[in-house]
């Protein structure tokens, strides 16, 4: 299962053409959830951050906050490499670090 702001992280990250068509491929055959986006799931981001904020948790992307958005809505747990996310538990969002088996670049 995924969101489409998850969609749109991963496959940005593409360079090559090839392999940009096979992930969006792969990633669109995922169930996803709350498409179109409403206007109350931008709003949960926003207090996400807000909520971080006051806490004094760093978290250096609104997109981060609209995952987490969908993660606390659905009752999800993200699987992630971004620090972000660890932040983001301080605020209820369930998460787990993924950490490649072969180092990345």
């Amino acid at each position: 299962m995924t969101c489409l702001p998850i969609v749109q992280q991963v496959l940005q990250g593409f360079a090559a053409e090839p392999a940009f068509l096979r992930a969006r491929e792969s990633m669109l055959a995922f169930p996803i959830v709350e498409a179109p986006l409403g206007g109350d799931v931008w709003l949960q981001a926003v207090d996400l951050y807000r909520s971080g904020r006051r806490l004094v948790l760093t978290i250096r992307s609104g997109v981060d906050c609209l995952i987490a958005a969908y993660v606390i809505r659905h009752q999800l747990k993200v699987l992630h490499f971004d620090r972000d996310f660890d932040s983001l538990t301080g605020v209820g969002v369930e998460s787990e670090e993924y950490r490649a088996a072969i180092p990345c670049g």
